[in-house]
């Protein structure tokens, strides 16, 4: 039977991808006490690659960009039930910090996030808060990345 979180995700018509690896020397999350935190993600991987490469304004709309900033947080939910085992353990997002690579016509790159954001306080109880910043570039050409910080139930630590 899936937890609260999973069966909010599953009433929206959501799923959770396959938690993505990292492309560098990092880890994609990491656990201490009763903090998680989960490095930039990006969109909805193929193969091991992005499915959105480009910049929002030049290559996508900010609708466009609003929906691939979904996926990008589903994949940190994908890391979060990874490194967690159960969503249900996260109590609350404390901060969620997007990037958006864009051209210098895009004024409020909130725009871009706000649905994103919108989902994690429906699924999670509140809003995080959240900062978010217009980028040149973004690693591997993708137009959103997403970072998030959750205060976790239980206050054991463990590697990613």
């Amino acid at each position: 039977m899936p937890g609260t979180i999973a069966a909010r995700l599953m009433a929206k018509g959501l799923e959770l991808p396959t938690p993505v690896m990292p492309v560098g020397t990092y880890v994609t999350s990491v656990r201490t006490g009763n903090l998680a935190v989960f490095s930039g993600h990006g969109p909805l991987r193929e193969g091991g690659k992005s499915k959105f490469q480009g910049r929002v304004g030049v290559h996508f709309s900010i609708e466009e960009a609003s929906e691939i900033a979904i996926g990008a947080t589903l994949n940190v939910m994908a890391s979060a039930q990874a490194l967690l085992g159960d969503l249900d353990e996260i109590e609350c997002i404390l901060t969620a910090n997007g990037f958006v690579a864009c051209d210098g016509e895009i004024t409020n790159p909130v725009a871009v996030f706000e649905p994103a954001l919108t989902l994690l306080s429906e699924l999670f109880g509140s809003p995080p808060a959240a900062t978010v910043m217009p980028a040149v570039s973004l690693p591997n050409n993708i137009p959103v990345l997403l970072e998030v910080i959750a205060k976790v139930r239980s206050g054991e630590a463990s590697p990613d």
